[in-house]
């Protein structure tokens, strides 16, 4: 494989630290890609499907284990990937600290890692792309030439490579997609620099990923709302796919293209300086010099609280002008991808007091299916102003969309007995009665319903 072969020829020394969890099909190609690492350190999460035996046989990886008893337990995960690097400090000039399908690429990374070193810098920011594959690659195959076409997905701008010996310490949130580095921080890109997410290998392939993954969820992950998009349907993942078919292109030769034109970037601040000019333009309600500030920002920390605090500005302000809107779908990133509204929803939920604004919010996201983002908002309205029966109506209706036909049962009584006349309310409780196995209660509310429909 010519990447490897090119960055086997580093002499910077690079220890990677991964996370497994039955990862047969991929950890082979993991494996080659990351050949130019001085040590690639697996840690297991009790796989069963051979993952173990292939990194025993491998003579570039080091197997250990950790027990979660059979859960998807994101904090454990966590506090593997906040700590362990700190081993390799004095004897590794960068760390990787990644998941199984996350391969970072460029022509010539080498190069990259030479260059970053020589100016000093300790934070690779990398693009990211959400890869999209139709048939799964054999595990001698190479699967950057099997699978080329991606997606442009912000979230993915993750920053997965920095210096242990500068960052004291990296503070990653839950998935990672999110850090708050501290200690000597130099952020560095360079043009043609990739990281590539190969979770869509096939349809078939990440469907039969998110049924297991559903499985070890833990009810703690669930409420929190941790990676919602293991819940989606067999259907949306599919129309998900045809979306991002529509939207890929070659990542691979986009690479070389990008690698040939530019020069390599570096911020050798932590950006403090436009964080703060952003956050004094909001406080005057200067939207348009904190989004030129943002927008600056942004390009170096996509997963930065700030990016979500200004989305949440905007949504509760309910600015709808084009460049905004503009704005917001970037950090958004859509397809499916609910992370960046998920925190900006987090942040108007506990720290906006309009209700319109949460209002807002909840239309914004309910409009598109994300009905767990939207219901908080709809709580925190719903505690500013209890008196109102459209807020208690849309609870009702959210509530059932997540499933939780108790609660929505609940909602729709406190909106009947408010206003007693209201046919809808009345026809989604005898929905909600005959789903839950009340059958005679749901006929009497049927009764009720033809008498008001009769103007009894």
């Amino acid at each position: 494989m010519q990447t490897v072969a090119k960055n086997a020829n580093t002499e910077i020394r690079v220890h990677v630290y991964v996370l497994c969890w039955n990862e047969a099909v991929i950890l082979p190609h993991f494996l080659r890609h990351y050949a130019f690492a001085e040590k690639i350190v697996v840690f297991d999460n009790g796989s069963d499907d051979g993952s173990q035996e292939i990194v025993e046989a491998a003579g570039n990886a080091e197997l250990r284990s950790f027990d979660t008893e059979g859960e998807l337990n994101d904090h454990s995960y966590l506090q593997i990937k906040n700590e362990v690097w700190k081993e390799s400090r004095g004897q590794a000039d960068f760390v990787v600290v990644c998941d199984m399908d996350e391969f970072l690429y460029h022509p010539d990374l080498p190069e990259v890692l030479r260059e970053m070193k020589r100016r000093e810098a300790t934070v690779l920011m990398p693009k990211g792309y959400e890869m999209v594959g139709e048939q799964e690659p054999g595990s001698d195959e190479d699967l950057l030439d099997c699978i080329r076409e991606g997606m442009r997905l912000h979230v993915y701008d993750k920053c997965l490579l920095f210096d242990p010996n500068a960052v004291e310490q990296i503070d990653y949130e839950i998935g990672c997609h999110v850090c708050h580095p501290q200690g000597r921080v130099a952020y560095f890109r360079v043009p043609g620099l990739m990281l590539l997410h190969y979770k869509h290998l096939s349809p078939d392939y990440v469907w039969a990923r998110y049924e297991v993954y559903r499985a070890r969820m833990t009810q703690e992950s669930i409420r929190s709302g941790n990676a919602p998009h293991y819940q989606i349907s067999r259907e949306r993942l599919q129309a998900r796919y045809e979306r991002m078919r529509g939207g890929s292109v070659d990542v691979i030769a986009l690479a070389e293209e990008k690698s040939q034109q530019g020069q390599c970037l570096q911020e050798a601040v932590d950006l403090s300086d436009a964080r703060e000019h952003a956050m004094e333009a909001f406080a005057r309600g200067d939207l348009d010099r904190a989004y030129g500030w943002l927008e600056y920002f942004s390009d170096w920390r996509p997963g930065h609280y700030l990016v979500h605090a200004s989305l949440a500005v905007v949504f509760a302000k309910r600015v709808v002008e084009d460049r905004y809107d503009a704005a917001v779908q970037k950090a958004m990133n859509v397809v499916e991808s609910d992370y960046s509204l998920q925190r900006a929803v987090v942040l108007a939920e506990a720290q906006l007091a309009n209700v319109e604004g949460l209002l807002q919010v909840a239309r914004t996201v309910n409009s598109a299916g994300c009905w767990h983002l939207g219901l908080p908002c709809l709580l925190k309205a719903h505690r500013l102003q209890p008196e109102r029966v459209d807020i208690l109506m849309r609870l009702a209706y959210a509530n059932n969309k997540r499933g939780d036909k108790v609660a929505a049962l609940n909602f729709c009584e406190q909106v009947m007995e408010k206003r007693p006349e209201e046919l809808a309310v009345h026809e989604l409780a005898v929905t909600l009665l005959r789903e839950l196995g009340r059958g005679s209660d749901a006929e009497r509310m049927l009764e009720l319903l033809r008498k008001l429909k009769q103007g009894e």
